[in-house]
């Protein structure tokens, strides 16, 4: 989110633009692509701020993958937003930490 705020002086929340979700997507894309590269995800789940807007961006993200990736790379089947939003990155931080047995 800040990246995006420092780069078009504006909040996801207030961007209207198409070209400016696609240059996003695209840029988002590439991590994505190794990503899908490593682990091959069904689904992939972008939490955060800019994570509830991933309609916006994810058409550009499927484009870029079916592009780029090897034929033996299985693309995501869904690409969606994190169902606690702003608040998905802590949660997913307090499951590992559970999951570690660091915390009960």
């Amino acid at each position: 989110g800040r990246a995006i705020f420092e780069k078009y002086g504006q909040k996801a929340s207030d961007i209207t633009d198409e070209n400016i979700w696609k240059e996003i997507g695209e840029n988002i894309a590439y991590g994505t692509a190794i990503v899908c590269s490593a682990l091959q995800p069904e689904v992939i789940i972008y939490g955060g701020g800019v994570g509830q807007y991933a309609e916006k961006f994810s058409p550009f993200i499927y484009s870029y993958l079916k592009q780029n990736l090897h034929v033996n790379v299985t693309i995501p089947h869904e690409i969606l937003p994190a169902h606690y939003k702003e608040e998905s990155v802590i949660y997913g931080c307090f499951e590992l930490l559970k999951q570690k047995g660091l915390i009960r």
